[in-house]
């Protein structure tokens, strides 16, 4: 197996792969801007995309807490360079990419909360790329705020042609997730071992026959409306976190997932973990 590096070489495999599908009446783009209220909490906007560094963007507002009733969810879209080229470019993960191409994943996720992205490869062999260190809250996303992985630097796909597959989950943070989930992920004494183990039996639940609360949505209106380019401006703007979003609404190119298990803190029915499994298609 190849492992993903910092500017080094990678291989990748293709698409965004769910467990079954939910017969949920919303689209999962409808649902994670939205709780189907109209309402809209004025602390928590959504970046407007124009960050071109990799960092953090800090056009983000200050957290604030979720709407009641709003189902977790991440929206991912990838950052893309041509090999010999230095423009930056947004794609989604169903993209086949080429060799010399490097890329950045961008993660925004609806609640505050902790991402751990795995690299598992054709060998079954598994990699935790990020976070790189526990215990340094450096995995803690803020809702409505744009996180590269990595933060700084490229993963570039190498000459050779290859199928590996990414394992993510987001677990909303204290307040609103799931306490007991919390405390085995974020124990500043787990082992790589233990946490691996822990995320790869999340995955395997939620994207197996365990559970039908995840829905999935891959947005290429920007694309369907836009049939000669390739790639999207890495500056299209985003609606604001609460606005409600149409099925039909031409949109920057991103995916989308989202958990609709109902969420009640008070009745102890806590916002679940966001899994998906992305693969990037090299050819």
């Amino acid at each position: 197996m190849k492992r993903l590096f910092v500017l080094a070489v990678i291989v990748l495999g293709i698409g965004l792969m769910i467990g079954p599908e939910s017969s949920y009446a919303q689209s999962a783009k409808a649902l994670f801007y939205d709780t189907g209220t109209g309402s809209t909490n004025p602390s928590v906007s959504f970046d407007t995309g124009t960050q071109q560094t990799g960092t953090q963007s800090s056009t983000a507002s200050p957290a604030g807490s979720p709407l009641e009733g709003l189902q977790p969810g991440v929206r991912y879209w990838i950052e893309l360079v041509y090999s010999g080229d230095s423009e930056m470019h947004r794609v989604n993960a169903d993209r086949v990419f080429r060799s010399g191409e490097r890329i950045r994943i961008h993660y925004t996720p609806n609640y505050d909360g902790y991402l751990f992205v795995m690299q598992r490869g054709s060998s079954g062999q598994q990699n935790m790329l990020f976070p790189s260190q526990f215990g340094t809250n450096q995995n803690l996303l803020r809702a409505g705020q744009d996180h590269a992985v990595p933060a700084q630097g490229w993963f570039r796909f190498d000459e050779t042609a290859g199928l590996e597959q990414l394992q993510v989950v987001f677990f909303p943070g204290p307040g609103y997730g799931d306490p007991t989930l919390l405390k085995n992920v974020l124990n500043p004494s787990v082992t790589r071992v233990a946490l691996e183990n822990e995320l790869t039996r999340l995955v395997t639940f939620y994207t197996g026959s365990g559970s039908k609360d995840l829905i999935a949505e891959m947005d290429n209106s920007f694309f369907n409306a836009n049939p000669a380019v390739d790639a999207a401006p890495i500056n299209a703007s985003y609606p604001q976190f609460g606005q409600q979003v149409s099925q039909g609404t031409t949109l920057p190119p991103a995916g989308y997932v989202v958990n609709v298990a109902a969420v009640n803190v008070a009745e102890g029915k806590y916002a679940q973990p966001v899994v998906m499994k992305i693969g990037l298609k090299h050819q």
